[in-house]
């Protein structure tokens, strides 16, 4: 598989093992569509980053960036394009003074679409911890696991992931969204979860075509009785459930909905 990697604007392939990302998993990341030389979901991208960069206490600026992401995304192809930041290099758990944030860009070909998505239930669960809800911080061992687990079901696609009190929060590498008379209802991310970009996007278009919205607690069994089901990322969109824990489903007509929105917004970018 081709890819591409810059480490802080320049073409490299090597990261210094003082890195705070490998040492401690000291930083935030974010991966995005690229399309037509853009970023389709930039601004969504943009207000996750910014929240991780005051809550995390990065010293770097949006500009910087931003120009970053200028310097190469002229070169790139349709595909994805991974940004992580971290903390620079060395220290303990104390940064060194003076150690800039690194920025870490990497590009790779957009994954296959998948158009019937089978989904299961995972039996390892989240930790919570509020402080880091709802960030895409890099430490992902928690999802390493996960997608083990998920590959030991060769037939789905994706996975309902719980929290350790029983509570469904998210997909393995994605975002979901139930519907249930009407009502499009996605769970609550403030113990643990990554508060996904296209969650963000589609809870903003809801309340621009007048979708009514839920974000609540949520259960396997509020899933099962859900009139439908769909997973989402800003790297595949929105991903239909058409079998759930064997049971079968269709794209409804809130799904269906989003979907054509997600296409029209991404034709005009």
């Amino acid at each position: 598989m081709q890819v591409r990697q810059w480490v802080d604007g320049r073409a490299d392939d090597d990261v210094a093992w003082q890195d705070r990302g490998l040492l401690f998993g000291d930083g935030v990341f974010e991966t995005m569509r690229v399309q037509d030389a853009g970023l389709p979901m930039w601004a969504w991208h943009r207000d996750r980053l910014l929240q991780a960069i005051d809550r995390l206490r990065l010293d770097v600026s949006m500009a910087h960036i931003e120009d970053h992401l200028a310097g190469h995304l002229a070169q790139l192809d349709s595909g994805v394009l991974r940004l992580t930041l971290t903390r620079g290099q060395g220290g303990t758990y104390r940064p060194l003074a003076g150690s800039a944030v690194r920025l870490i860009s990497h590009w790779r070909p957009l994954p296959p679409v998948v158009e019937e998505l089978r989904a299961t239930l995972l039996q390892q669960r989240l930790g919570h911890l509020p402080m880091l809800a709802g960030l895409k911080h890099l430490n992902r061992l928690e999802q390493v696991l996960l997608q083990a687990e998920l590959d030991g079901h060769p037939s789905c696609d994706e996975a309902l992931v719980q929290d350790i009190a029983g509570h469904v929060i998210e997909g393995v590498a994605s975002n979901v969204f139930m519907v249930h008379r009407y009502v499009l209802h996605t769970p609550i991310i403030d113990e643990c979860g990554v508060a996904g970009v296209m969650r963000a996007w589609v809870l903003e278009r809801c309340r621009k075509v007048r979708i009514p919205t839920r974000i609540c607690v949520l259960d396997v069994s509020d899933f099962l009785a859900a009139d439908e089901v769909f997973f989402c990322n800003a790297v595949r969109g929105i991903m239909p459930v058409h079998d759930l824990l064997g049971r079968s489903m269709s794209t409804g007509v809130i799904t269906s909905k989003l979907q054509m929105e997600l296409t029209q917004v991404l034709r005009h970018v």
